[in-house]
């Protein structure tokens, strides 16, 4: 069986879509509904994935009906090849029943990879230039250096860890981390 999904885009209207499936064959046509003018559910590509069977074909019009970027085009197809299924983009012209479409298949896996790998360097090199200028990454500090020595001024007086940590609203086990790091340094 033939499937189709379509979703409306700048480029495409669902009318479009519509005709150019139906002339591929497709017997069954899944359409996203939007949610507002600008954001679509993915609720019929979903409903679409749990319809295929084995031996069916998934079509599209584009990649960009089913993806909005490299790797959920990848996890689709991955998803597809698990059901044994086949994906058809018709203005790609890719076909994965096809060695031409197999050999795209994996060209479009080493891209997603590689742009996995990017945006990881991307985000490395972004959290090492906000440490440069001094920026701190993570949870904000829960005891500042002010009130770690204020806690160290109380114990001295006689108070309880627990009681100092009340004082301050953190656990006790906080107050502690804090005031072993005080010590050391």
């Amino acid at each position: 069986m033939k499937i189709g999904y379509i979703k409306q885009t700048m480029k495409q209207s669902e009318e479009y879509q519509l005709k150019l499936l139906e002339a591929a064959g497709c017997t069954k046509i899944f359409q996203e509904m939007p949610i507002n003018n600008i954001t679509y559910s993915r609720d019929a590509l979903e409903e679409s994935l749990q319809h295929i069977q084995a031996h069916d074909v998934f079509t599209v019009t584009g990649f960009q009906i089913c993806s909005s970027n490299i790797l959920e085009l990848d996890e689709l197809i991955r998803q597809l090849e698990d059901k044994e299924t086949t994906f058809v983009s018709l203005e790609e012209q890719l076909d994965t029943s096809t060695p031409t479409g197999q050999l795209m298949v994996k060209h479009i896996a080493v891209l997603a990879q590689f742009e996995v790998n990017l945006r990881y360097q991307r985000q490395a090199d972004g959290r090492a230039k906000a440490r440069k200028r001094g920026v701190n990454l993570g949870r904000r500090r829960k005891l500042t250096d002010l009130k770690v020595k204020k806690a160290l001024e109380l114990k001295s007086m006689g108070m309880t860890n627990q009681q100092i940590a009340n004082k301050f609203e953190v656990n006790r086990s906080t107050l502690l981390k804090y005031l072993a790091e005080r010590k050391v340094s």
